[in-house]
């Protein structure tokens, strides 16, 4: 689950998608901010490749590559 705080600890970071369940699985992004969503607290990442924003729910599906 993430939290506000942990919107902080990630907000302007490059990050990998690491759960394979998730749609993005293995995409390279920077992380935009956090965002409140019906599901909770998410952050919003866009892709570097494809230039798409997603979210992500669950910070274990995140792996920070650069700070």
């Amino acid at each position: 689950m993430i939290t506000n705080q942990k919107v902080a600890y990630y907000q302007g970071s490059e990050v990998r998608i690491v759960n394979h369940k998730h749609p993005h699985f293995n995409a390279v992004g920077n992380v935009l901010r956090g965002e409140q969503t019906p599901m909770g607290y998410g952050l919003v990442v866009k892709r570097f490749d494809t230039q798409e924003i997603f979210f992500v729910m669950d910070e274990n599906d995140v792996k920070v590559t650069k700070r």
